[in-house]
């Protein structure tokens, strides 16, 4: 989809800085390519979270489509039992599929790599680096903070949930 896309793209820029620095073409201090990998490491982590939202909300949609289909062709299931559906998945803001199907749907689509690499870069670069400086520390504290605003949104957004007492 569009946002794997953008996260590719970022990636691939990311890349291009990073290693245009070991030929010549670009001219980073350790920090600075620190930064930049932690960087774009919290953007591809913000398009991943939008992505398995978006994901839901596809799901969710499709569902609805196929039961208002169903009962186009066949009248099953009735009117009443699409309503109820609609109430619970659209005005209760719920999805059909859970977190773990979310993210295990958007990693296999390519964010397993897209932020897989960024992660791969930061412990090689860590490792690299001889004298890690307060910017080193100052930067994983930012993106450890970034990570765990992340997940209490993740985990206290409720159109992530599904619905209680519902058949998958």
């Amino acid at each position: 989809d569009t946002l794997t896309n953008w996260s590719l793209t970022i990636l691939l820029a990311m890349l291009g800085f990073y290693f245009g620095d070991f030929v010549g073409i670009t001219n980073l201090e350790s920090e600075s390519r620190f930064a930049l990998i932690i960087g774009t490491l919290i953007i591809v982590i913000q398009f991943f979270v939008n992505s398995m939202l978006s994901y839901g909300f596809l799901k969710k949609w499709r569902y609805l489509k196929e039961q208002i289909e169903k009962h186009w062709m066949n009248g099953n299931p009735s009117l009443e039992e699409i309503k109820k559906e609609v109430e619970i998945y659209d005005h209760g803001r719920r999805t059909k599929s859970g977190w773990k199907e979310m993210i295990w749907a958007q990693l296999r689509a390519g964010f397993i790599l897209i932020i897989g690499a960024p992660i791969l870069l930061a412990i090689i670069e860590t490792f690299r680096t001889q004298n890690l400086t307060v910017y080193h520390y100052l930067t994983f504290a930012v993106l450890v903070g970034y990570l765990v605003w992340q997940i209490i949104i993740f985990l206290d957004y409720d159109q992530f949930r599904k619905p209680k007492n519902v058949p998958a």
